[in-house]
């Protein structure tokens, strides 16, 4: 019996570390941000003023203003909130007005909690995200993280099994 489950074990591995090769590989542009697209508590004034800025050729002072007004606060929801996704879309608005030293810090907020969430999609949106912002090294430890947790999902049915 434990012969016939290792190789889906394995399989699901496999399929993991396609799925990092094509993301460290060929990453798309960033997604534009959807309003309330996280479950529950959300940035939903993020989008309005990022996406201002974005539209604008050259942003003004008082555009990236309103921007990191609205990503504040946005950020103080999302801390209460203690949802994953909350805080990767305000990783996402602030990687896109180009302040990606506290894009980074968000998406490491982000990835603690997906991980700790059980999230593999969490995890894995990190380290595409990462990737994005030029952190390469960072989002090859976050794949691995996003192994083990895939793993430990695999393994939780067969060890619960045996209690």
């Amino acid at each position: 019996m434990e012969t016939a489950k290792q190789p889906n074990k394995r399989s699901r591995g496999v399929s993991l570390l396609s799925m990092a090769a094509i993301l460290l590989t060929v990453v798309p542009s960033c997604a534009p941000i959807e309003s309330g697209s996280s479950r529950g508590q959300g940035a939903d004034d993020v989008p309005r003023s990022v996406l201002r800025v974005e539209n604008h050729g050259r942003p003004g002072p008082k555009d990236i203003r309103a921007a990191e007004r609205a990503l504040k606060k946005a950020y103080g929801t999302a801390q209460t909130s203690r949802l994953w996704e909350s805080m990767f879309e305000v990783a996402d608005g602030y990687a896109r007005i180009g302040d990606a030293a506290k894009a980074r810090r968000c998406y490491l907020i982000a990835l603690y909690r997906a991980r700790r969430e059980g999230s593999v999609d969490g995890v894995l949106r990190v380290a595409e995200a990462l990737t994005v912002l030029g952190e390469r090294e960072t989002a090859e430890q976050v794949l691995a993280i996003a192994q083990r947790l895939a793993d430990q999902t695999i393994a939780a049915p067969s060890l619960r099994a045996f209690n």
